[in-house]
């Protein structure tokens, strides 16, 4: 199975905000063990280009305010071009018998909170929301595909 960086992220934040019931949760857990190390590769990655790009305080480390990261032009451009390349890189998800029925019930509750997402967003649907409803619509397509 095939996602994307940003997926795999989007999916591990999902997943652990949830609460759900003992049998999912069982699954979630296992899934979320399945895509752990991607998950911090991408944040690893992700920091390696902020320490790379960001303005630096006196002693070299990324300059901070308000715990936000400081970037001039040049380091905020070259930044996100870094950080578009990570979240389309495609990682590959090991399928088998032994997580197969954790991946069909994390696909059943990603549908679920699908649906009360877009319940939720009726009527006010932002480009954001369109944006994580393509992201959520794109998991379900690589769930389904496994």
């Amino acid at each position: 199975m095939k996602l994307k960086n940003s997926q795999v992220v989007l999916l591990n934040g999902i997943l652990t905000s949830l609460s759900l019931d003992i049998t999912e949760s069982s699954a979630r857990r296992r899934f979320l063990r399945e895509i752990k190390d991607f998950v911090e590769d991408v944040k690893e990655t992700q920091t390696e280009i902020q320490a790379k790009y960001s303005e630096k305080d006196e002693t070299g480390a990324p300059k901070s305010i308000n715990n936000t990261i400081q970037f001039n032009k040049e380091g905020k451009k070259k930044a996100n071009s870094e950080w578009n390349k990570l979240n389309e890189e495609e990682v590959t998800i090991d399928v088998d018998k032994g997580n197969e029925k954790d991946i069909q019930t994390v696909s059943a509750i990603i549908r679920k909170h699908l649906s009360e997402f877009e319940k939720e967003a009726k009527g006010s649907f932002t480009a954001n929301s369109f944006d994580y409803h393509e992201d959520l619509s794109g998991i379900l397509g690589a769930l389904a595909s496994k």
